[in-house]
């Protein structure tokens, strides 16, 4: 995307807190409080920049509502140095994250900075472990992909290409709640943004799913050789990676940002605070070694509408605690055609959808998921979803074979409930 002389003005007043406001929303659940204020402010990550093809793979410390407060949704968009849209082909979001993590108060900067180095480039277990993975996970199980000495993972938010179509906005009054201090640490956010820059590629759909042949990657980061049957994935498509453009292609470096809005309410008696649960689809019994990604092989000549040309993936997971449903959505790549979870009796707790795009426009993007259907839960009703405590969650993943194989493939089903615990108090 040719870009045009920097606005400075834009920059200087959007990375403060742009676009600031408050507006008094109606009661939605089932508080006896009858409006909740709810404040929203929109941030711009620093600048990045790309050559054609060029991958970035980058850790900032967040610009965020303080104090204690009640997120209500994050949504974000990559946009040019003038705030324009950039749509996916150009620029492919593979993720956003935001990370809120409590840093021990001896040396703050020092441990935050340790901790994102930490998610950048530790490997455990053969096991990459970057903001993805940790966002992956529900957060009591976040010690299971390793500790950070001197810091806590405390929240995740985030999204990939679909974030423009994507609605997060929790039914009020629940909330993500945010900001509590523990002793002896501050809270901080840390902001991962993983733009794969496409023009001129020569294949805009196999570098937005990393494959490796055309990032010629044949070593990780750490320059350790790719497992062997590893064709396309996280690990080919760090940050600085070049993908294959067309020979003669002469586009020029670009800047962007990754802008980001809250959507918060200052904690009051009137918010229910929600817990999480997530469950990966390439965990089939819960949280194992291979996290994040699959691979998807090719159905040949196959009939594109035939069983031999589908993918189906499950996974189990036992609910650590019981509760009602309050929203739920899963995080899909481009290729994959539903996603549902269900409880132990058979039950659909969620069908999540992709939306793809039709168009050439940023938010219509032709063959690119531009958006994910959620479903809202009804807690307090007689036929509100219930999810028992260690009941055995089922979650499938159903992908397309057509056009394979697909690499760097992700199916992370994401639920916010309010716990038993929780209900009972209120």
């Amino acid at each position: 995307m040719a870009m045009k002389t920097q606005i400075w003005c834009f920059l200087l007043l959007c990375s403060a807190s742009v676009a600031v406001g408050a507006r008094m929303i109606a009661q939605e659940g089932g508080s006896a409080c009858k409006n909740l204020n709810v404040k929203t402010v929109t941030y711009l990550s620093p600048p990045l920049t790309a050559k054609p093809g060029e991958a970035n793979n980058k850790y900032f410390t967040a610009e965020y509502p303080k104090g204690h407060i009640g997120i209500r949704s994050v949504n974000a968009d990559l946009v040019d140095q003038n705030g324009i849209a950039i749509p996916l082909f150009e620029n492919y979001l593979h993720h956003w994250i935001l990370l809120e993590v409590a840093v021990a108060k001896d040396h703050p900067e020092r441990h935050l900075h340790h901790m994102m180095h930490r998610m950048r480039r530790h490997h455990k277990h053969g096991m990459h472990m970057d903001a993805t993975m940790i966002a992956a996970l529900e957060a009591p199980h976040h010690n299971k992909v390793g500790r950070f000495p001197n810091g806590k993972v405390r929240n995740f938010l985030g999204k990939g290409g679909e974030t423009r179509h994507t609605d997060s906005r929790l039914p009020l009054p629940y909330v993500k709640e945010s900001g509590v201090e523990l002793e002896g640490y501050e809270n901080r956010w840390i902001l991962n943004v993983h733009g794969l820059d496409t023009r001129g590629a020569v294949d805009h759909i196999g570098c937005s799913e990393c494959r490796c042949h055309l990032y010629n990657t044949t070593t990780d980061e750490d320059g350790e050789p790719l497992p062997d049957g590893y064709i396309g994935g996280l690990r080919c498509c760090t940050d600085g990676r070049q993908c294959a453009v067309k020979e003669g292609f002469n586009g020029e470096e670009i800047t962007f940002h990754l802008r980001y809005t809250w959507e918060y309410i200052d904690w009051n008696e009137c918010l229910v605070p929600v817990t999480n649960l997530g469950i990966d689809v390439t965990n089939p019994t819960g949280f194992g070694e291979n996290l994040i990604e699959f691979t998807v092989d090719g159905c040949g000549d196959a009939d594109p509408n035939s069983e031999e040309c589908l993918d189906t993936r499950v996974a189990y997971l036992n609910a650590p605690e019981g509760g009602e449903v309050v929203y739920s959505v899963s995080h899909l790549h481009s290729s994959i055609l539903d996603a549902s979870i269900w409880g132990e009796d058979g039950r659909l707790i969620c069908r999540t959808t992709p939306l793809y795009g039709n168009g050439h426009e940023a938010g219509n993007e032709k063959d690119y998921v531009v958006g994910i259907k959620n479903c809202i839960g009804n807690p307090g009703a007689p036929d509100s979803m219930k999810i028992k405590q260690g009941e055995r969650l089922k979650y499938i993943v159903v992908s397309t074979k057509v056009g394979g194989p697909h690499t760097g493939l992700m199916g992370l089903a994401g639920i916010q409930f309010v716990s038993d615990g929780v209900k009972s108090a209120i």
